[in-house]
């Protein structure tokens, strides 16, 4: 789905454009989308680790609550 909104973004763009032109702004539009998605993965993997941390240190916190 993502891949066919970027063609379409592409489509209305290249009214009067050259092939060339169309090709370095398909190029520029893929740059941006792969850019796009690592950012996603990232920030997404940041966030798991944490709420992982978080997750963890509230066990450690209870842990020794229980053991006072």
């Amino acid at each position: 789905m993502k891949k066919q909104n970027l063609e379409d973004r592409l489509k209305l763009a290249a009214g009067d454009m050259t092939p060339d032109q169309i090709k370095n702004l398909k190029e520029t539009y893929e740059k941006e989308f792969s850019n796009l998605e690592s950012a996603i993965t990232e920030e997404t993997g940041k966030q798991l680790s944490n709420m992982r941390s978080a997750l963890l240190q509230r066990r450690i916190d209870k842990e020794r609550k229980r053991k006072q």
